[in-house]
Protein backbone atom coordinates (compact mmCIF):
# COMPACT_ATOMS: atom_id res chain seq x y z
CA UNK A 1 0.00 0.00 0.00
CA UNK A 2 1.06 3.24 -1.09
CA UNK A 3 0.47 6.06 1.03
CA UNK A 4 -0.99 9.34 -0.62
CA UNK A 5 -1.00 12.90 0.77
CA UNK A 6 -4.48 14.20 1.25
CA UNK A 7 -4.08 15.85 -2.06
CA UNK A 8 -3.26 12.64 -4.38
CA UNK A 9 -5.56 10.85 -5.97
CA UNK A 10 -5.15 6.85 -7.33
CA UNK A 11 -6.95 6.42 -11.07
CA UNK A 12 -7.54 3.51 -12.35
CA UNK A 13 -6.59 3.95 -16.08
CA UNK A 14 -8.83 1.15 -17.52
CA UNK A 15 -11.84 3.02 -16.23
CA UNK A 16 -13.97 4.49 -18.74
CA UNK A 17 -15.20 7.20 -15.94
CA UNK A 18 -12.14 8.18 -14.85
CA UNK A 19 -11.34 11.43 -14.62
CA UNK A 20 -9.66 13.18 -17.64
CA UNK A 21 -8.71 17.00 -17.23
CA UNK A 22 -6.71 18.88 -14.45
CA UNK A 23 -8.87 20.53 -11.93
CA UNK A 24 -7.00 23.92 -13.76
CA UNK A 25 -8.30 22.85 -17.20
CA UNK A 26 -11.51 22.78 -15.57
CA UNK A 27 -11.56 26.19 -13.84
CA UNK A 28 -10.47 27.34 -17.54
CA UNK A 29 -12.92 25.97 -19.20
CA UNK A 30 -15.50 27.42 -16.83
CA UNK A 31 -14.17 31.00 -17.05
CA UNK A 32 -14.12 30.76 -20.81
CA UNK A 33 -17.65 29.94 -20.59
CA UNK A 34 -18.90 32.55 -18.02
CA UNK A 35 -16.69 34.98 -20.19
CA UNK A 36 -18.30 34.20 -23.81
CA UNK A 37 -21.75 33.76 -21.30
CA UNK A 38 -21.65 37.58 -20.13
CA UNK A 39 -20.85 38.90 -23.83
CA UNK A 40 -23.73 37.13 -25.62
CA UNK A 41 -26.25 38.91 -23.02
CA UNK A 42 -24.23 42.10 -23.81
CA UNK A 43 -24.85 41.31 -27.45
CA UNK A 44 -28.50 40.25 -26.87
CA UNK A 45 -29.33 43.13 -25.51
CA UNK A 46 -27.91 45.28 -27.94
CA UNK A 47 -29.78 43.55 -30.49
CA UNK A 48 -33.14 43.86 -28.81
CA UNK A 49 -32.69 47.95 -28.55
CA UNK A 50 -31.88 47.78 -31.84
CA UNK A 51 -34.94 45.58 -32.90
CA UNK A 52 -37.72 47.52 -30.70
CA UNK A 53 -35.93 51.00 -31.80
CA UNK A 54 -34.31 52.19 -29.02
CA UNK A 55 -30.83 52.27 -30.80
CA UNK A 56 -30.59 53.61 -34.65
CA UNK A 57 -28.80 51.10 -36.69
CA UNK A 58 -25.16 51.72 -36.72
CA UNK A 59 -23.32 52.51 -40.06
CA UNK A 60 -19.78 51.00 -41.55
CA UNK A 61 -17.59 48.95 -39.69
CA UNK A 62 -15.47 51.83 -37.87
CA UNK A 63 -18.30 53.05 -36.09
CA UNK A 64 -19.40 49.86 -35.09
CA UNK A 65 -16.03 48.52 -33.40
CA UNK A 66 -15.78 52.42 -31.43
CA UNK A 67 -19.24 51.21 -30.00
CA UNK A 68 -18.50 47.51 -28.98
CA UNK A 69 -15.87 48.93 -27.02
CA UNK A 70 -17.41 51.45 -25.01
CA UNK A 71 -20.48 48.09 -25.08
CA UNK A 72 -17.39 45.46 -24.01
CA UNK A 73 -15.60 47.65 -21.52
CA UNK A 74 -18.43 47.59 -18.25
CA UNK A 75 -19.12 43.50 -19.35
CA UNK A 76 -15.42 42.82 -19.23
CA UNK A 77 -14.92 44.50 -15.01
CA UNK A 78 -18.17 42.56 -14.40
CA UNK A 79 -16.53 39.00 -15.76
CA UNK A 80 -12.97 39.98 -14.24
CA UNK A 81 -15.19 40.18 -10.72
CA UNK A 82 -17.01 37.08 -11.56
CA UNK A 83 -13.39 34.82 -12.31
CA UNK A 84 -12.19 35.90 -9.21
CA UNK A 85 -15.71 35.06 -7.77
CA UNK A 86 -15.36 31.79 -9.01
CA UNK A 87 -12.06 31.48 -8.22
CA UNK A 88 -12.47 32.14 -4.46
CA UNK A 89 -14.51 29.82 -4.35
CA UNK A 90 -13.28 26.97 -6.04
Amino acid sequence: QVNLGPDKMVVDLTDPNRPRFTLQELRDVLQERNKLKSQLLLVQEELQCYKSGLLPPREGSGGRRENDARVARPGNARSNKEEKTIIRKL
